[in-house]
């Protein structure tokens, strides 16, 4: 009889042994799981980021351009050492203009009358920490925006506007 007992209880302890074996498994399972999905996430956060980072001023200067596309109405100039796009409209009879351009890493623009003096420290932000290149020739206005990796994306766009043109307007 007491031989019996040992043998339950031999069997007891291994059974118990083993079902907290499987807990500990499992648990190790579900927190590796766990620490996999957090960094799939961080990942397509930082991916996201990034093409964040270089599709949304593109996609913003490119709606700009086509709303004020017309003959003569796009050039590229030059303002303290900035290269800058300057779309000319018709405001309530009166000449102005917009100005999109990056000053000390973020993207702005400053809507002025045509041929006002300002500074460009005085636009209002768009987008925060925005690296973007722009030119204009024969009326193909190319915009290349980076990451903070440095990687770009580029976006070309036919306008009515001709070749570039534009003065230094320091």
């Amino acid at each position: 009889m007491e031989q019996n007992q040992q043998n339950m209880d031999a069997r007891h302890d291994s059974s118990t042994v083993y079902i907290l074996s499987l807990l500990v498994i499992f648990a190790l399972g579900a927190l590796m799981m766990v620490l996999y999905g957090a960094n799939s996430y961080h990942h397509i956060q930082q991916e996201t980021r990034a093409s964040d980072q270089k599709r949304i001023p593109l996609a913003y200067i490119a709606s700009k351009v086509r709303q004020y596309d017309q003959e003569g109405c796009l050039t590229i100039a030059k303002k303290q050492g900035n290269r800058v796009l300057v779309l000319e409209t018709i405001d309530g009879g009166l000449p102005c203009e917009t100005w999109i351009y990056t000053y000390q890493g973020d993207l702005y623009e400053m809507y002025v009358d045509k041929g006002a003096q300002f500074d460009l420290s005085q636009g209002e932000i768009i987008i925060p920490q925005c690296r973007l290149d722009m030119s204009l020739e024969q009326g193909l206005l190319t915009l290349v925006a980076y990451d903070e990796q440095g990687n770009s994306q580029q976006l070309c766009l036919a306008t009515s506007s001709g070749l570039e043109g534009g003065a230094d307007n320091d």
